[in-house]
């Protein structure tokens, strides 16, 4: 059982629902680098013979007021002194990187095995963070922004960082904490209508931050009640079941309303309004005028316009130009982002402050690039690293600038389509939502096994 608490009052009301539980729980404090908040005290206790027994636990802490949650905490041991798994890629400027993504609507989440395959990889990780539950959007889609051969496949969010791929053959990426996305529908009637995502469910925003300004917040969802959503010709995400109004935008601009079974060419946009939003009243004017409409979407960094061939989401930030780079409250791990929520504060003490799997991405001063990947959740193989120590890793192997990419059990590694590391989830290798491939005739160089004791 654990939970976390911050300050005396509230550790000492925690305490007594685990000496209620006949628990002795054992205290722990941590903060997170780079909050301003004070630090945090999670507490834990108890041994369960299955994850049912503890959840029966919980619930009757639960009808005492009590927040307490499972966690499976044997993974745990030995965490202070590893053993570590470290595999480290080397990428030499002039390679080719490129993004890839499931291709079909039944197939979102692909493995990174089978993206490097279908890419002709010499090496390939896993990507960016996705949805994984359809309550959440279309399970598999980013969750974050995604540019795959130059084509927007999802938005960024506020505050979060990317990995966008230049074409430049010496500094072949750039790893940025400062985009923005607008995109407007412009109609030739001089309506202009703001739209609000790509390629996702309308109404969800997996990780929040919709917009520049809006807070991100990991690992949760966003409903919004005023929501307008583009889906681009040929792409898998228009075969969906979309909620909302939907209308049909065929390539010379004219739009019409669909009917609730009538789908879109393939060659025609899709639009999808949730219901009661003003801009199906707008949309609708604009098509009883006779108006056409032109879909304009402008993607920036630090006010500098992009046109990136490929781009991933990541998270948090953990180097620029050289210096550690603690923003993860801001970047959206914040300990507090969801009010009055205990089961997301154990999550993000869990994800910043735990021993977990990871992926990360470098680029050092010379160009080179590295790709590096950590197993955990095995204290007698591999105990993984928290995002700080993750911080000094990249930095002791000379990046300049670094970001954390998806991890946990969709890390992945894949040298010349053989899966070279050792997936935490016990069912193997995870399905993800994109991946980042390196194409090139030279093979990168790997290390394995860098730090293992």
């Amino acid at each position: 059982m654990s939970g976390v608490v911050r300050g005396e009052a509230e550790l000492g009301r925690q305490r007594s629902c685990f000496t209620g539980l006949g628990l002795r729980a054992q205290v722990d404090t941590f903060r997170i680098a780079g909050e301003s908040a004070e630090p945090y005290q999670v507490l834990q206790g108890g041994k369960f013979s299955s994850r049912d027994g503890a959840l029966r636990a919980a619930r009757a802490a639960a009808r005492d007021g009590c927040r307490l949650h499972a966690r499976h905490s044997s993974e745990d041991a030995g965490n202070a002194d590893g053993p570590w798994d470290i595999r480290i890629a080397t990428i030499a400027p002039g390679a080719t990187l490129v993004a890839q993504a499931g291709d079909n609507a039944r197939q979102l989440r692909t493995p990174t095995s089978v993206l490097a395959r279908r890419a002709g990889a010499a090496l390939a990780v896993n990507g960016g963070f996705f949805v994984e539950h359809a309550e959440d959007g279309f399970p598999g889609q980013p969750a974050g922004l995604s540019i795959l051969a130059g084509q927007l496949n999802s938005t960024p969010v506020a505050r979060r960082p990317a990995v966008i791929v230049t074409g430049d053959a010496r500094r072949p990426i750039l790893l940025t904490d400062d985009l923005d996305w607008q995109a407007t529908l412009v109609w030739s009637n001089g309506e202009r209508i703001a739209v609000d995502g790509v390629n996702r469910q309308p109404g969800l925003v997996r990780n929040c931050g919709r917009r520049t300004g809006e807070a991100p917040i990991h690992d949760y969802t966003c409903h919004y009640q005023d929501d307008l959503v583009y889906f681009p010709p040929h792409g898998p995400f228009t075969a969906m079941r979309l909620t909302g109004d939907r209308f049909a935008l065929d390539p010379a601009g004219h739009a019409r309303r669909l009917g609730a079974d009538e789908a879109a060419a393939s060659d025609e946009s899709v639009l999808v309004v949730t219901p009661g939003s003003d801009r199906i009243k707008r949309i609708e004017a604009c098509i009883a005028a006779g108006a056409t409409a032109v879909f304009d979407s402008a993607l920036s960094a630090g006010g500098a316009g992009l046109h990136p061939s490929f781009a991933v989401n990541a998270g948090p930030t953990l180097l620029r130009s050289g210096a550690e780079i603690r923003r993860d409250a801001a970047e959206g791990w914040a300990m507090e982002a969801v009010p009055d929520d205990a089961a997301h504060r154990l999550l993000m003490h869990e994800w910043i402050n735990r021993r977990n799997p990871r992926t990360a991405i470098g680029i050092k001063q010379d160009g080179t690039v590295l790709l590096v990947t950590v197993d955990g959740h095995d204290h007698r193989r591999s105990v993984g690293l928290t995002i700080e120590e993750l911080r000094k890793l990249m930095k002791a192997l000379g990046a300049r600038d670094a970001l954390n990419l998806d991890g946990g059990g969709s890390t992945a590694l894949v040298v010349n389509g053989r899966l070279v590391n050792l997936p935490s989830d016990a069912t193997g290798e995870r399905a993800v939502g994109d991946a980042l491939a390196v194409l090139t005739a030279s093979h990168p160089r790997v290390s394995g096994d860098a730090s293992k004791k």
